[in-house]
């Protein structure tokens, strides 16, 4: 599972990391409205306080928050890419442009020949 998480970290890059802590906003902010409306889970013994409760539900969540991190990364990091024109950090390591194309120039046309016009090897 680490070594999945840091493979997606290292292809996304920032998009990865901040969806990553949307997610765990999220999930910490559900957690910390059940428990305030009065859920309480049995394996919290004590009187932690609610939002150390609401961190230790979080902390248990993590594959799960993980997998739907994986899950939601593609298309967020899509998403980003059309809304701000930005290349992610795969891209740029990769050497695409904005558009997935490779950005090595072509070769540079035989000034002899008509364009189209096939060169008899």
């Amino acid at each position: 599972m680490r070594q999945r998480a840091q493979r997606l970290f290292a292809e996304y890059g920032i998009a990865a990391l901040v969806l990553h802590y949307v997610v765990f906003g999220v999930v910490f902010a559900g957690a910390w409205l059940a428990l305030r409306a009065g859920w309480r889970p049995e394996s919290f013994a004590g009187k932690a306080g609610l939002a150390t409760m609401a961190y230790g539900v979080v902390k248990l969540t993590m594959p799960v928050r993980l997998a739907i991190t994986a899950a939601l990364v593609p298309f967020a990091a899509r998403a980003w890419e059309r809304m701000t024109g930005r290349r992610l950090q795969r891209d740029l390591a990769a050497g695409a442009d904005a558009g997935g194309a490779d950005v090595t120039p072509a070769p540079p046309e035989d000034p002899t020949t008509t364009p189209g016009e096939r060169v008899a090897a």
